[in-house]
Parts: C-alpha cells; structure tokens; sequence
C-alpha cells in the first residue's frame, strides 16, 4: 500500500500533463503596473486603465502615473493618463504640480501639452512659487521661454514676496537677465 501511495505521488509530480503557472500579473496587479509607468510601457499602462486601476494612484515616493510619464519625457502616455482622467493640476511630492515637476525636470518639450490640456500655469507650489519661477531659479532657459509664450500672470509673489523679476535679477544666467530686462514676451 506505501508502495502504491508513493508511486502515485511521483507520478504526479514527474509525469503531471498539465503545468500551472502564476504570472506575476496574477499575483502582483499593482507591481506591474507600477513597473509599467516606471518604464513607460504604454500598453500594459492601457491595459490596467482599462481594469480600473487609478491614473491619480499616489505611490511610496509621492508621485502619480503623470509623475513618471512625465519623468520619462513620454507625451503618449501624458495623454492616455489624461484622457483616463489623471488630474492635470493633482499634487505629487511636496505639493508640486506637474507643470512644475516637468520644469524643474526641464522637460520643455511637456510644458505645452501639458498647458493644452489644462494645466494651471499660473498653480503655486508650498512655498509659492510658479513654473516660471522655477524655470529661472533652475536656469531651464527653454522652459521658461516655453512658459513665457504661454503669457504667464508676471505679478504673482512667492509667499516671501519675491515674483519672478526679483527671481530673474539674482539669477547668473545671461539669457535669463536679457529676457526680463527687455520684456521680450
């Protein structure tokens, strides 16, 4: 009877005509996910969209699917999260916008979709600060050219008080001086 118990048990696991295996999709929905927006894998970010899984979802670093897609310069996958209704004006990391993470990323070739498609250009970060500010106080002269053809409000004051000219008069950038001193926009 050992015998027979024993011969049936290595004959299923030798000889089993049927392998079941756990993709890791199975088991882990939301690691891979999050591993697509981390590489910007545009079809499995769609696939999970469409399960329902959220374009606003803030992960353990603070950031949101926008967030990565925008850290990895993809515009397609701005749109798709966009058109699946990831909050264009939503807060990531210390309550920055997205327009003011491409910035300060200087991803200037963002900044107009993301204004198309409804991003406050004028949004002020926790201590006040605009995209523009931004742009001058990293040096990102594209960005702030880009920003500045969008017609930004000039007037607005970071919470010290400081708006964009004072950050433009201690800024070392040639450029950056030249654009605020001729108005040029």
């Amino acid at each position: 009877m050992n015998k027979l118990i024993v011969f049936i048990v290595l004959y299923l696991f030798l000889f089993k005509t049927h392998t079941y295996a756990l993709i890791e999709s199975d088991v882990f929905p939301k690691l891979v996910y999050q591993s697509a927006l981390e590489e910007g894998n545009i079809e499995i970010i769609k696939k999970y969209l469409d399960l329902n899984h959220s374009a606003n979802a803030i992960d353990d670093k603070g950031l949101t699917p926008l967030a990565y897609a925008i850290k990895n310069n993809n515009a397609d996958i701005i749109e798709l999260l966009i058109e699946y209704k990831a909050d264009i004006n939503g807060k990531l990391l210390d309550k920055l916008s997205p327009l003011i993470y491409a910035v300060m990323l200087n991803k200037k070739n963002l900044i107009e979709i993301l204004v198309e498609k409804g991003a406050n250009i004028n949004y002020q970060d926790s201590i006040g600060r605009t995209a523009t500010m931004v742009a001058v106080e990293k040096d990102h002269v594209e960005c702030l050219k880009n920003l500045l053809k969008l017609k930004p409000d000039l007037g607005l004051s970071d919470y010290s008080g400081k708006d964009v000219y004072e950050y433009a008069s201690f800024s070392r950038n040639l450029t950056i001086k030249s654009l605020f001193a001729k108005k040029n926009f």
